[in-house]
C-alpha cells in the first residue's frame, strides 16, 4: 500500500506494518488503520479511525441565536 499526498504525489509505502519513505527509510508505522510516527505519536489515520469529524456538520438557525446570545453575554469579560 502506498501513502499519498492531497496533491497527488506518493510519499511512502507499507510494508506489513512498517512504514517508509521513498528514499527506503523507515519513518514509521501503520496499525490497525492509524499511521504512527517513529515516536510512537499518532500521526494519521484512515477515515474510519479518526478520533475528530472529517466533514463540518450543518449548523441549524436555531443553533445560531443560541450562540449569539452567549457571545453578547460573554463580551468584556475574560478570565484566566
Amino acid at each position: 500500500m502506498s501513502i499519498y499526498l492531497w496533491s497527488g504525489h506518493a510519499v511512502a509505502y507499507v510494508v506489513e506494518e512498517n512504514l517508509y519513505g521513498w528514499n527506503g527509510q523507515h519513518t514509521g508505522w501503520f496499525v490497525n488503520g492509524v499511521l504512527y510516527n517513529r515516536r510512537g505519536q499518532r500521526a494519521g489515520s484512515i477515515g474510519g479511525k479518526c478520533p475528530c469529524a472529517l466533514y463540518a456538520t450543518p449548523v441549524s438557525s436555531d443553533q445560531r441565536g443560541q450562540t449569539q446570545g452567549f457571545r453578547r453575554y460573554s463580551q468584556g469579560r475574560h478570565y484566566l
